[in-house]
């Protein structure tokens, strides 16, 4: 009797140990795909937030040199009447209210503020000097550090209502040569940090999920202020993302927000598939991670939203184009455009709609394109446009007229109309200089001219000499 069962339990054996053994080696292959496919989201979504904060952080970048720019202006002022600005408040009550983020303008002879414009508005809080920027150091040394031709920022401080903002300050030097020229003073101007932060739909970050701060010591008291931040916590188990704004003490961070339990669910459902069915699941894995992969790429030089190069691919063919200029001796073409219209339409109809009306006007503006044309997509309503291998720079003109009239479109939403058209700033390679961040600040500053001249037209750089401002 005992014979039977030896033969029983001998047959029984290998039928449990097969199956086991492919059971354990596809489980073993399946965690590899799972932890392999869950780096590459990881990858993706880093990959996103780095694009989010450099997005983000280029916005406020631009805004808060717009309004450093009134400094230069200012500058400029007192030069061309060799210190005397006698009308001073009266410059200031136009140069004012034309900029929101604009708190107040100053004069400071020698280092020391006598002209504040508007006059009710105190520069610093407690009336404080612009000593206690500089640690109480003495003007005659610590002037000697400012960089001239170049604004100083210092924030975020204390304005004289009590808000967050920063200052500007500029070094002029007076004299018409080089040699004789001798310090006259400071050029001052000051920001308002919050009302420049509220410009931004910081909603519709944290809507793409994203927990944001913005922060910087501040330089009188040494202690971190906190400019913005949202309300809900970022996840702990991710990096947050830091952007230095347009090098100053200012500060942008930028860290998923917690999305508990995902990452489990996920497994438990991938475990499940695998019990039922681990050859379709294998295969449909293995697919999803080579598209992720090329996904991955995709995001590292393309835009997410209208698949036009992003700012990183535009360098590279930037870099292509001038090489090849200096080869060919032939034209490369920079254009700045900014689409009119479409915050309004974001405002009114949602960012569902507007994000539409890009990918319209992006569709429209790469038709009137040749095939070595660049056109890529940098901010939210930003673009940059590179015509190269341009015999003379009126040939430009055709495709630039071309491309303006393309994008003048009037839509009808939920019985509303609504218009959107383009401002064009445009700089021209070794004309307007030599150096890709240059060309492309003439080409931006151009396109501001653009919009404030009337917005649906093309604005080309001045050209701009070593000892203009």
């Amino acid at each position: 009797m005992s014979m039977p069962g030896t033969i029983a339990r001998t047959t029984i054996k290998p039928k449990l140990t097969l199956p086991l053994i492919a059971f354990i080696l596809s489980f073993l292959t399946a965690l590899t795909i799972v932890f392999a496919l869950e780096d590459s989201y990881r990858q993706i979504r880093t990959g996103k937030a780095h694009e989010a904060a450099d997005q983000l952080a280029h916005a406020l970048e631009r805004s808060l040199s717009h309004s450093l720019n009134a400094a230069y202006g200012l500058g400029a002022a007192v030069r061309h009447h060799q210190g005397r600005l006698d009308d001073f408040q009266e410059l200031a009550k136009y140069i004012v209210p034309h900029d929101e983020h604009l708190y107040a303008l100053a004069l400071a002879p020698n280092g020391t503020i006598d002209s504040v414009a508007p006059a009710s508005r105190p520069l610093l809080v407690g009336n404080g000097d612009l000593a206690s920027l500089f640690n109480g150091y003495r003007y005659d040394l610590e002037l000697l550090k400012l960089p001239q031709d170049k604004v100083t920022f210092k924030g975020p401080i204390r304005l004289g209502n009590g808000s967050l903002g920063a200052i500007g300050i500029l070094p002029i030097y007076i004299g018409k040569h080089p040699e004789d020229k001798t310090f006259w003073g400071l050029t001052v101007v000051a920001i308002s940090l919050t009302n420049s932060f509220l410009d931004f739909d910081l909603k519709a970050v944290k809507q793409r999920g994203y927990h944001h701060e913005i922060s910087g010591t501040n330089p009188i008291t040494g202690k971190l202020e906190v400019l913005l931040s949202s309300d809900i916590a970022p996840d702990e188990q991710q990096r947050s993302i830091e952007r230095e704004i347009m090098g100053t003490s200012l500060t942008l961070r930028l860290a998923r927000i917690n999305q508990l339990g995902y990452r489990k669910l996920f497994l438990a459902i991938c475990l499940a598939l695998l019990i039922c069915s681990f050859i379709a699941w294998s295969a449909y894995m293995g697919i999803e991670l080579a598209l992720q992969r090329k996904e991955l790429k995709d995001i590292a030089l393309y835009d997410a939203l209208t698949g036009l190069p992003n700012r990183r691919l535009l360098m590279e063919r930037l870099e292509l184009a001038t090489d090849d200029a200096n080869r060919t001796r032939r034209k490369v073409a920079i254009s700045y455009l900014d689409l009119d219209g479409l915050k309004k339409i974001n405002d009114t109809f949602g960012h569902a709609t507007g994000d539409k009306v890009l990918v319209e006007v992006s569709s429209r503006i790469q038709h009137c394109l040749r095939n070595s044309d660049t056109f890529a997509r940098v901010g939210g309503d930003e673009f940059v446009l590179i015509l190269g291998n341009l015999n003379h720079e009126h040939e430009a003109d055709v495709i630039l007229n071309r491309i303006l009239n393309e994008a003048k479109i009037d839509f009808c939403f939920e019985g509303q109309k609504a218009s959107i058209s383009v401002s064009v700033g445009t700089a021209f390679y070794d004309t307007h200089g030599m150096h890709t961040h240059q060309l492309l600040a003439q080409a931006d500053d151009a396109m501001y001219q653009a919009k404030k001249r009337g917005k649906n037209r093309i604005v080309i750089a001045p050209i701009r000499h070593a000892d203009n401002c």
